[in-house]
C-alpha cells in the first residue's frame, strides 16, 4: 500500500479494490508531522496504520469510520503548516543574567571596602544597572512585537499599483478643496462602542447617526436576540470635510463586533494620517482602497489569545469634500457649492444621496450584492480572515458621487436597506413591471436594477418631505424597519425554537442590526462643533453617575430592563402583541406586604393601559390633541409625527435608565452611560416642549416636564453621595411612563 500526497490531498494507492476505515487517529484542525498515524484501515484480516506523508494542518477528513474507500480515493486534506517564527531573545536573557551577576559581585565586595573605593565603584554599578534596564526594555519590546505580528494563518491585504489602477480607473482626477489636505484645527468624532444596547449621535442639522437592533427581546435570555450589536460606525467631522466609515460585523457575537470596531477606527485613522495626499478625487479613491486594506490588517493583527475567534466585517468608508470643477478654478473655496463623496466599499453596506434640487434619492451602490441578489445572508465580500486567511474581495468597489450643498449623504447597513427590498415585502418581478414570474428567473442586472428603483421610491415615500432634516431621515427609516419586522418579532417571541417561515407576505422585512449615518452636505460652522464639544466636556466633568451606578445597584434589582419589546421577568413595563390600533401596555408596580411576619409574598399590581399605535396617532384632524379641540386649532401632521418620534426617544431613555440603575453590578456598562442617558432624557424633553408649546399644552405635559426635571436633579445630586432609594426612583419612573402613555392617548383620541 502506498500513500500519495498531492498539493494538499492525502490519498491511498494499493492493489486491493476496497478497504474499510476502522478508526481515525486525528481530528480536523489537528497538526500532524510526517510519519504520524492518520487513519487505521482493515486490509485482509489485519489492521494497517496509515501515516501522513507530510507535515501540516488537517483541514478536512472525507470519510467516516466504517466506510469503505476505493483505490485512489482522497481520504484527507492536509495543508502545509506554517510555523510561527519567533524572535531569538536568548542572547538578551544571557546578557541580563551576566550583568546581574556582575552587579552582585560588585555590591558584595563593596561591603568590606573603604568608603573612598566604594565611591569610585558606585558609578560603575549604576552604569551596569542602566544597561541592564535597557536590555530588559528591549526584551519586553521584542516580546510585544512578536505577539502583535500577523498570525501566519492570516494573510494581510496588500494594495498593489496594478490593483489600485484597476479599481480606480473610472474615478477622474478632479482637484479638491485645498483645505482638505490640512489637518483641521477644529473637529469632532462620533463613534459607537461594543456592548452598547444602541447608540445615537447628532450634530444639529448637519449629522445624525443611530445604531440599534430590530431583533425581538427574548424573555428566556433576558436580552434581545443577536446581542451585542455588531454594526459600528465612526464619523470624523470638520468644518470643510468629513470622513465616514460604517462597518457591519458578519454574523453574531463579540468577534464580528470587535472586527467592526477595529475596521471603522483603522479606516478613519489611515485617512487622517494621509490627509496631506487629499489632492484630487483619484488619489482619494486610492487612499480609500488602501484604507480598506488597513482595516483588514487591523483586524488580523494581534495580540490575540490562543483559540480566540477573529471576526470579519463589511465596510463602507470615504471622504466628503468640496471639489473644484472645470471653470471654477478662480472661485474662492468658501463660495464653492460643488462637493464629492469618494468612497470604497466591500460587502453589502449601501450609500444613498438625497438630491435637494430635484427632490429624489439616488442609490450610489446599486449592485453591492452582485450575483447573490437572492441571498441576503451573503454579503458579497468582507475583510478579516475569510478566504485562506485573507479578505473576500468579490464585490470590492470604489465610487465617486458628485453632490451639492444642501444634499444629504445616507450610509447604512443591510439592516436598513434590506427592509426596503421588494423581495422582502413579498413582491415578485412582475409586480415591478419586469417580464419574469420569479426572482430566480431574473438576471442579476435585471433584478438589481428593478430592486434599486423600487427601493429609492419606497424611501422617498417613507421620507414624505421635500426638505427633510438629517434627524427626520434617520428616525423615519429606522422606525420603518421596526414596523416592518413586528410580525416576525411576535412569531419568535410566541413560538420559541421554531424557524421563522420563509413567507415575506406574512412576515415582511429582515430583522438585523440596524445602523444609519446621515450627513448634510455643506460646511459646518466652527461654532457648532465647538459648542458640541463643550457640552461633551461638561458632561464628562460633572458627577460621574455611571460609576456610582454600581454602588446604587447594591440595594438589589429594582427593575429589569426591556428594550423595544418584551420583558425579562414580567416585573417591568412591556409592549407586546400589537394586533390592532391599540397596544396593551402593562405598568407593573411591586408592593411590600404590611408585615414581614405574615408570610405573604410581595404583591404585584399591574395597571393595564390602552396605548394607540402610531398609525392611529397620525390620523388627521383628531378631535382632541393635547386637550384642545380641532375646531380651535389645527396641528400639522409633521408636528404630530415629530411628537411621536420624541416620545419614542423618551421611552428609550427611560428604559435605559431603568436597566442601569437596577442591573447587577457585574453587568458591563461603559463609564458615563447613565449620565449620557440622563442628559439625552432632559434634552429630548426640552425638544418636546418646544415642539408643542406654540399650540398650547395641558397639565399632563407640565407634569411630565416637572417629573423628568425632578428625576434628573435627583440622579445628578444624590447618586454619587448615597444609595438611591428604590421606592422613590421606582415611583418616578412609573409616573413618567404613565404620564407619557396618557399624553400619547390624548394625541390619538378621536
Amino acid at each position: 500500500m502506498e500513500v500519495l500526497c498531492g498539493a494538499s490531498e492525502i490519498k491511498l494507492k494499493y492493489t486491493h479494490q476496497t478497504v474499510g476505515i476502522i478508526s481515525w487517529q486525528i481530528e480536523e484542525g489537528h497538526r500532524v508531522k510526517r510519519g504520524d498515524v492518520v487513519v487505521t484501515v482493515q486490509l485482509g484480516e489485519g489492521d494497517v496504520p496509515i501515516s501522513s506523508p507530510r507535515s501540516g494542518l488537517i483541514k478536512t477528513m472525507l470519510f467516516n469510520v466504517g466506510q469503505e474507500i476505493r483505490n485512489g480515493d482522497i481520504v484527507a486534506i492536509c495543508c502545509p503548516a506554517k510555523s510561527k517564527k519567533k524572535y531569538d531573545t536568548q542572547p538578551i536573557i544571557n546578557a541580563i543574567e551576566e550583568l546581574q551577576k556582575k552587579r552582585e559581585t560588585i555590591v558584595g565586595n563593596l561591603k568590606d571596602t573603604i568608603p573612598a573605593v566604594a565611591a569610585r565603584c558606585y558609578p560603575v554599578d549604576q552604569e551596569i544597572l542602566k544597561y541592564r534596564i535597557q536590555l530588559l526594555n528591549l526584551y519586553k519590546e521584542l516580546k510585544q512585537r512578536e505577539s502583535e505580528r500577523f498570525d501566519p494563518e492570516y494573510q494581510p491585504f496588500l494594495v498593489t499599483t496594478e490593483m489600485a489602477d484597476n479599481y480606480c480607473k473610472y474615478v477622474p482626477k478632479l482637484p479638491l478643496d485645498r483645505r482638505a489636505c490640512s489637518k483641521p484645527t477644529i473637529s469632532i468624532s462620533f463613534v459607537t462602542e461594543i456592548d452598547k444596547t444602541e447608540k445615537e449621535h447628532h450634530l444639529l442639522s448637519h449629522f445624525h447617526g443611530r445604531s440599534t437592533s430590530t431583533y425581538p427581546f427574548m424573555e428566556y435570555k433576558n436580552q434581545r436576540e443577536g446581542e451585542p450589536i455588531c454594526d459600528q460606525y465612526k464619523v470624523f467631522l470638520s468644518p470643510t470635510n468629513s470622513l465616514i466609515a460604517v462597518a457591519d460585523g458578519c454574523n453574531w457575537g463579540r468577534a464580528p463586533s470587535i472586527a467592526a470596531v477595529k475596521a471603522s477606527k483603522a479606516f478613519i485613522d489611515y485617512m487622517n494620517k494621509n490627509r496631506d495626499l487629499f489632492k484630487n478625487t483619484h488619489r482619494v479613491a486610492r487612499l480609500s482602497l488602501e484604507g480598506l486594506a488597513a482595516a483588514h490588517n487591523a483586524i488580523i493583527s494581534g495580540p490575540y489569545e490562543e483559540g480566540q475567534r477573529i471576526g470579519t466585517t463589511t465596510l463602507l468608508g470615504g471622504l466628503l469634500s468640496k471639489v473644484i470643477l472645470p471653470g471654477h478654478e478662480d472661485t474662492p473655496e468658501e463660495e464653492l457649492d460643488d462637493w464629492v463623496f469618494v468612497f470604497a466599499s466591500i460587502g453589502d453596506c449601501k450609500a444613498f444621496l438625497w438630491q435637494s434640487r430635484n427632490k429624489r434619492i439616488e442609490e450610489l451602490t446599486p449592485d453591492s450584492r452582485g450575483e447573490n441578489f437572492l441571498d441576503a445572508s451573503d454579503c458579497g465580500g468582507r475583510i478579516g480572515p475569510y478566504i485562506e486567511g485573507g479578505p473576500d474581495t468579490r464585490n470590492l468597489e470604489v465610487f465617486m458621487a458628485p453632490c451639492v450643498t444642501g444634499d444629504t449623504i445616507i450610509v447604512c447597513s443591510d439592516g436598513v436597506h434590506d427592509n426596503f427590498d421588494p423581495q422582502m415585502h413579498g413582491l415578485q418581478p412582475k409586480d415591478l413591471n419586469v417580464d419574469r414570474e420569479q426572482w430566480e428567473e431574473c438576471t442579476p442586472s435585471q433584478a438589481n436594477a428593478a430592486k434599486a428603483e423600487w427601493r429609492v421610491n419606497e424611501m422617498k415615500r417613507v421620507m414624505d418631505s421635500d426638505d427633510p432634516t438629517v434627524e427626520e431621515i434617520t428616525e423615519k427609516f429606522v422606525d420603518y424597519c421596526f414596523e416592518m419586522n413586528t410580525p416576525a418579532q411576535k412569531f419568535m417571541q410566541e413560538f420559541l425554537g421554531k424557524r421563522l417561515p420563509n413567507d415575506y407576505t406574512r412576515f415582511p422585512g429582515k430583522m438585523d442590526h440596524t445602523t444609519m449615518v446621515t450627513i448634510r452636505v455643506g460646511e459646518i460652522p466652527e461654532a457648532v462643533i465647538l459648542n458640541r464639544k463643550k457640552k461633551i466636556l461638561e458632561s464628562r466633568t460633572t458627577t460621574d453617575i455611571g460609576t456610582a451606578r454600581a454602588k446604587a445597584s447594591k440595594t438589589g434589582s429594582l427593575l429589569k430592563h426591556v428594550h423595544g419589546q418584551g420583558s425579562g421577568d414580567g416585573n417591568v413595563p412591556r409592549m407586546l402583541h400589537q394586533s390592532s390600533d391599540i397596544t396593551s401596555v402593562n405598568i407593573v408596580r411591586r408592593t411590600k406586604s404590611d408585615s414581614p411576619r405574615d408570610g405573604k409574598k410581595d404583591e404585584i399590581i399591574i395597571q393595564n393601559l390602552a396605548i394607540p399605535k402610531k398609525n392611529k396617532m397620525m390620523k388627521r384632524n383628531s378631535s382632541s390633541i393635547l386637550g384642545l379641540s380641532a375646531s380651535r386649532i389645527d396641528i400639522p401632521d409633521e408636528v404630530v409625527q415629530r411628537v411621536w418620534r420624541l416620545f419614542r426617544k423618551l421611552t428609550r431613555e427611560l428604559r435605559q435608565i431603568t436597566v442601569i440603575v437596577s442591573a447587577p453590578a457585574s453587568d458591563s456598562f461603559p463609564v458615563g452611560t447613565l449620565q449620557e442617558s440622563v442628559e439625552n432624557l432632559q434634552a429630548n424633553t426640552k425638544r418636546l416642549i418646544e415642539c408643542i408649546e406654540p399650540y398650547g399644552f395641558d397639565n399632563n405635559i407640565d407634569t411630565l416636564n416637572s417629573t423628568i426635571t425632578k428625576l434628573v436633579e435627583y440622579l445628578r445630586e444624590n447618586i454619587s453621595d448615597q444609595e438611591m432609594t428604590k421606592k422613590e426612583v421606582f415611583e418616578d419612573l412609573r409616573r413618567l411612563l404613565l404620564m407619557e402613555f396618557k399624553i400619547i392617548r390624548e394625541l390619538a383620541s378621536d
